[in-house]
This record gives structure tokens, sequence and C-alpha cells, in this order.
């Protein structure tokens, strides 16, 4: 179990302009106005990733006797960059960060996040949001199948065959043995 981040060990990890600025948008986005979306720009080096940390630890300071999981969804450039700031972001002792490698494999990890009450996943342009290889990844392919099959639709073997891709029948059947199959993908198929 995760203990409340302690939001004035954070504060004072910053400058004063950095903290200045993380009063300023949580003011934005929970005070007046409401703003959805707000954005920090600055020079490199002057520390938006700790304005982000703040501005997290504020978050989840607001919210954490409000609601019964905070989810915190961190977009990035790259993975390389990701895998260095989402450490930087984590502002509790816990070492275990959800990070599904593909947007589309998160139902794998929702498992994880219910037992949270608070998680921080990363994902990034390059491996959420590449729409170049339209097949996609074996394990993605492995689950669109299976939430198929659940859902009630009966497959043919042809469409075996097209899940599959280049994947050797043996290849495919270990993947769809190794999913891991949330109560909440188990869930949403009885749903449907």
């Amino acid at each position: 179990m995760i203990a409340r981040p302690n939001l004035n060990k954070q504060l004072l990890r910053l400058r004063d302009f950095q903290r200045d600025t993380v009063e300023y948008v949580f003011r934005k986005m929970y005070g007046e106005s409401g703003a959805t979306r707000f954005l920090v720009a600055d020079e490199v080096g002057l520390g938006k990733t700790f304005v982000a940390r703040g501005l997290i630890a504020k978050i989840v300071d607001h919210l954490w006797d409000k609601v019964d999981r905070i989810d915190i969804i961190y977009i990035c450039s790259n993975s390389s960059i990701a895998r260095q700031n989402i450490n930087r972001l984590n502002i509790t002792d816990a070492n275990d960060v959800a990070l599904p490698s593909r947007i589309t494999l998160l139902p794998t990890v929702v498992h994880d996040l219910e037992r949270n009450k608070l998680n921080l996943v990363s994902l990034t342009p390059q491996t959420s949001l590449d729409l170049r290889s339209s097949l996609g990844l074996a394990e993605e392919r492995a689950l669109l199948f299976w939430l198929c099959r659940k859902s009630g639709s009966h497959l043919r073997r042809l469409h075996v065959t097209r899940f599959r891709d280049r994947q050797t029948e043996s290849d495919f059947a270990t993947a769809l043995r190794t999913l891991t199959v949330t109560e909440s993908i188990k869930a949403c198929c009885q749903n449907t």
C-alpha cells in the first residue's frame, strides 16, 4: 500500500520560480478557471520535469481523500527519455510503476493499476501511436483475438491466420497462453 506522498517534501525540493509555476498551474487547473490543459514552456535545463513532479505532488495531495485511484499518464517524445523521467516524476517510494509498451496493451496491466491508489503510466508516440505497422505487435494481435473470441465472435480458422500474421501457429498459441488477461477484460467481454 502506497502511503500518502509528502507534499511539503516535494515542494521544498523546488526552486522558488519552479514552486511559483506549480502554484500558478494548479490554481488555473483546480481553481477559478478550471483549465483542462496547460502548457509550461521554458528553456532547456530550467527544470520543467521538476515542475511537473511538483504539480503531480500537488494534484495527488488534492485528490488523495476524494477519489479511490489516481492515474497519472505521462506522454513523452521517446522511450529513453520516458524511462529516465518516469523515475523523476515518481513522488512515492514505490518502485513498481506500470509501463505498458503500447497503449493497446493497457488492458494487460489494468489489474496492477486497480491495486494501487496512485499509478504513473508512461507512453510515447513511437510505441503507442505509431500506425506505420498496420498489424501491430504479436501480443496486441493475441489480445485482440482473445477479446473477439470471448465477446462471442465465432472466428473460423481463416480469421486466426489473419490475427497470427507471420507467426507460426505454435508461436501464436504460446502468445495466447501467456497473455495476461485481467478481470477487467473478462468483465468487458461478458458485457458485450
